[in-house]
């Protein structure tokens, strides 16, 4: 009874092309970029949405701080009245003190401390119709003249600076993404062309007996591309499985049940096609090319 091939496998070729050696040394190479790719576009991804929540969530919003010795009834009273009437201010509202409490715990060991122990700002959270510069520096100078004790903060300043290290890292990962991609190119190319260079005699022969370069080409691109699908099949499971791990790591509190779709939080499933789509269309054409060259060069 014959053995049923492996799936994947390269199909019975006139070239002696199966080295196993030298296809784990090329399905590693492919499996790790691959991997790595993955990891760089879903940070990519991730940092550009992330970037895009808090200019969405944070951009409109302002915080005023208040001494809680400085804050009474008559100042919360002109404040409210002051802010029902201005058009920029959609919305306000003044937090709780153990919300404050909650807020700064994680940083503060004040555990049985009472609010007379430790003194906290009064804070009131605005919400803003617009970020227009010119008209959030005229409510900024409305409530100081309202109270020197008031401390209006628009969160622009830093929000700015979070934005763009959060864009600057997006496009180095951009960066870096591309120039794996270009060292990939570039050892599979090596690598190719030493395969053909060796097969010579065999290609010599194959030339006699009246073969075309492209079949010659077929013969090689089919045994590569296989490879190649393997490759990139472990490198997608490699790549959901470390973050799966990450996200369990880094979010500790979620149950085991989250895991599987937590696999996806640093990316989109576009991204799973995408990527290993542009490796295995990257990998056919260096394929393509780098034999025909090869097997023309040779005398």
């Amino acid at each position: 009874m014959t053995a049923k091939p492996p799936l994947f496998s390269s199909r019975k070729s006139s070239l002696p092309l199966r080295n196993p050696q030298a296809d784990r040394s090329l399905m590693a190479m492919i499996l790790l970029m691959t991997f790595v790719i993955l990891m760089v576009g879903a940070s990519s991804v991730y940092f550009g949405r992330l970037a895009g929540g808090w200019e969405a969530k944070l951009s409109e919003i302002a915080t005023i701080e208040i001494d809680d010795s400085k804050f009474s009834l008559k100042l919360q009273k002109e404040l409210e009245s002051f802010l029902d009437e201005q058009e920029i201010v959609s919305s306000y509202e003044i937090v709780p003190p153990q919300e404050v409490m909650n807020a700064v715990s994680p940083w503060l060991d004040i555990e049985g401390l009472e609010k007379t122990d430790i003194p906290l700002p009064v804070i009131i959270n605005l919400s803003l119709q617009s970020t227009n510069t010119l008209e959030v520096e005229k409510l900024a100078f409305s409530l100081k003249a309202i109270s020197q004790d008031i401390n209006f903060q628009s969160h622009q300043n830093w929000l700015s600076d979070a934005l763009k290290w959060a864009n600057l890292i997006r496009l180095l990962s951009i960066a870096i993404a591309c120039a794996l991609l270009a060292v990939l190119v570039l050892a599979l190319s090596l690598l190719v062309r030493d395969r053909v260079v060796l097969n010579r005699d065999v290609i010599d022969l194959l030339h006699v007996m009246g073969a075309t370069d492209h079949y010659i080409l077929k013969e090689f691109l089919w045994h590569l591309l296989a490879v190649t699908l393997k490759a990139l099949i472990l490198g997608i499971v490699f790549y959901l499985a470390v973050s799966g791990l990450l996200y369990s790591f880094l979010m500790p509190d979620n149950d085991g049940t989250e895991m599987f779709s937590s696999m996806f939080s640093l990316s989109d499933p576009y991204i799973l096609l995408a990527i290993p789509l542009l490796v295995f269309t990257f990998v056919t054409i260096t394929v393509w090319r780098t034999v025909i060259k090869a097997v023309r060069a040779l005398p």
